[in-house]
């Protein structure tokens, strides 16, 4: 038994000391570093961050508004191309058509004449070509003189006559037998506003004869127009190379005497390039627009 009890004395002896030991070592303490910053220190901060954030927003959005501005540019500039496509082929269609019809009644009169039953049965052909021909109102044939031959109103001779016309001018003075497109004229016949087409009629030996004339109705083109998309604040318009409107949208009062020829679009694009876009302000109504344009061919 006393063999058993000294090893117990011993390891509480131990025991003792190690206690004794922890108890009498200076206790070590672990810091953890930390930063208290002042009041106007951290306002300070605060308001670098607040500035610093805003600044990113601020330049955030207004990449995203010139990004969306740019986006909004291309989209415009595809939308207003496709919409000059359309209104070239139109143009294109009609005056085509006009030539055609034209050019075959030239030939009949050059070949036949317009005397005695020639003169009946070419006003009824006339008649006919404007029913079936999109665009025409009045199919015309004058005389060397300007005096009404035939029309396709009437199968009788009208005492009128259009020496006077711009259209009759040129064909008389130029021997030329190349299509003719005149500014808008009201017609003697229907009071209507009008784009006159023309072709000049010969002689066997070429000595001018007279004229055959188209004539298209400004509201032809108008009604295209206004079935193309196009807000309200936007503008088409057909005009002759030497800037003469022959037709637009929105209309104009006075769309007979206006004259663009001064605009950014004749002296500045269209010598330079038969098609294009471009932005600059209109000479009509001073609005800055995106515009598509061609020369119809």
């Amino acid at each position: 038994m006393k063999a058993l009890a000294r090893p117990a004395i011993r390891v509480r002896k131990m025991h003792g000391a190690f206690k004794s030991q922890f108890d009498n070592a200076p206790m070590k303490h672990v810091y953890r570093p930390s930063v208290r910053l002042a009041p106007s220190m951290l306002t300070k901060a605060l308001i670098g961050f607040i500035a610093l954030v805003c600044v990113s927003l601020v330049l955030a959005t207004a990449w995203q508004m010139n990004q969306s501005r740019r986006e909004r540019v291309a989209t415009a500039t595809i939308t207003v191309s496709n919409i000059v496509l359309a209104a070239e082929q139109q143009a294109q269609d009609t005056v085509r058509q006009a030539d055609n019809t034209l050019r075959d009644l030239v030939e009949r009169v050059e070949h036949d004449g317009v005397e005695g039953p020639q003169q009946a049965r070419l006003a009824k052909r006339m008649a006919q070509d404007v029913l079936n021909v999109n665009g025409i109102q009045g199919l015309f044939i004058y005389d060397a003189q300007g005096d009404w031959v035939a029309n396709s109103f009437s199968r009788g001779i009208q005492l009128k006559n259009n020496s006077d016309r711009a259209y009759f001018v040129y064909h008389r003075d130029n021997a030329d037998e190349s299509i003719h497109i005149g500014s808008i004229i009201e017609s003697r016949s229907t009071g209507d506003r009008v784009i006159p087409i023309s072709r000049r009629i010969n002689t066997a030996d070429g000595t001018f004869a007279g004229v055959a004339l188209a004539t298209v109705p400004v509201a032809y083109f108008q009604s295209f127009f206004k079935r193309m998309d196009v807000d309200d604040k936007g503008v088409i318009f057909l005009a002759l190379n030497n800037g003469d409107l022959l037709a637009r949208r929105p209309t104009l009062a006075a769309l007979m005497t206006t004259n663009i020829a001064k605009g950014d679009l004749f002296t500045r694009y269209l010598p330079y390039s038969d098609s294009g876009t471009a932005v600059f302000k209109s000479v009509v109504d001073g609005v800055e627009r995106i515009y598509a344009y061609r020369r119809v061919s």
